[in-house]
């Protein structure tokens, strides 16, 4: 039977927090999973809002390792659903959380658990292990950071604009050009008439 084990903490959202800077406000949680084996990094991923991570046999998995001792087919291990930073623990898998200021827990599958800021758990399938928690990620540029771009790129625009037109203003103007012959009938009147040179 699957059992949702979740912890109550006070919001870890920053405005709940005394003194929280603008720091806080670039930053959300997520949900990291590092599957290692032995020293071996097999796979890291962040969950954000939405995220799911597999393993097993699948395109985008976190790990592709055999899953024969645990159906064979690919297991959702961990996702990030309303808020709610979630761990699957499948039939026949070990895992140990770590709750904040706590004794380890160990916990045998099948079991949900719920991550809260501070809290851990590792997962073990076979000589894999997958380790969870809770962490703070950069969030990536917003509206009001693309429209600052663009307003700079406008203010380069314009300036661009500006130069070219002062260029414009002090450029000499163009040069006239005569038709073939002017300057020869404008001279011809104080020529002699016969064509002789004095």
């Amino acid at each position: 039977m699957s059992e949702l084990v979740r912890t109550a903490h006070a919001s870890t959202e920053p405005s709940a927090q005394p003194g929280s800077s603008d720091k806080n406000a670039k930053t959300r949680q997520a949900l990291e999973l590092i599957a290692v084996r032995g020293r071996d990094v097999l796979g890291v991923r962040h969950l954000l809002e939405g995220g799911t991570a597999w393993v097993g046999n699948v395109s985008d998995a976190l790990a592709r390792i055999q899953l024969k001792e645990f159906g064979g087919q690919p297991l959702l291990i961990g996702e990030v659903t309303s808020g709610e930073h979630t761990i699957h623990i499948p039939a026949h898998a070990r895992a140990r959380m770590h709750k904040r200021g706590d004794l380890p827990r160990l916990l045998a599958g099948p079991y949900r658990i719920s991550l809260c800021e501070g809290e851990r758990a590792v997962l073990v399938l076979g000589p894999v292990q997958i380790r969870a928690q809770v962490v703070r990620v950069a969030c990536s540029p917003t509206r009001a950071a693309l429209a600052s771009v663009a307003g700079w790129i406008a203010l380069a625009a314009a300036s661009y604009l500006v130069v070219l037109g002062i260029c414009a203003a002090l450029a000499p103007p163009p040069s006239l050009t005569l038709e073939h012959g002017a300057l020869q009938r404008a001279h011809a009147r104080y020529l002699p008439a016969n064509g002789a040179h004095p």
